[in-house]
């Protein structure tokens, strides 16, 4: 079973979808970080800039590659997974952060109750 389509899908249309998708998670993502002005807490700054930047980064790409029709070439599927794995691990490491992050930020793994 082939998973390919006949026609990419692509043009103004596609992409003002994908921007009607992907605009507010970026504008919501951009407001999270912003909290980055507010807080004090090191090891919260920590958090929320590794949370911003995991999801901003994996969100953009996204949307860019659908967008510029990269997202069905082997390249371009292969830069999309590995953007998401890095960004999964630097979500991860907001919340069970490596031992330079422990050592330079107060910051603790969270260990659910």
């Amino acid at each position: 079973m082939n998973s390919t389509y006949a026609a990419p899908l692509q043009g103004p249309a596609y992409s003002i979808v994908v921007a009607l998708i992907a605009g507010p998670l970026l504008l919501a993502i951009l407001a999270y970080g912003a909290l980055l002005l507010r807080v004090k807490d090191p090891a919260l700054r920590y958090r929320i800039a590794c949370v911003s930047v995991g999801l901003l980064v994996w969100i953009a790409t996204e949307a860019f590659s659908y967008t510029s029709g990269i997202a069905s070439t082997p390249a371009g599927e292969l830069t999309r997974r590995a953007v998401a794995l890095g960004s999964t691990i630097l979500v991860l490491a907001a919340y069970q952060p490596p031992r330079f992050a422990r050592e330079r930020w107060p910051a603790q793994p969270v260990v659910p109750d």
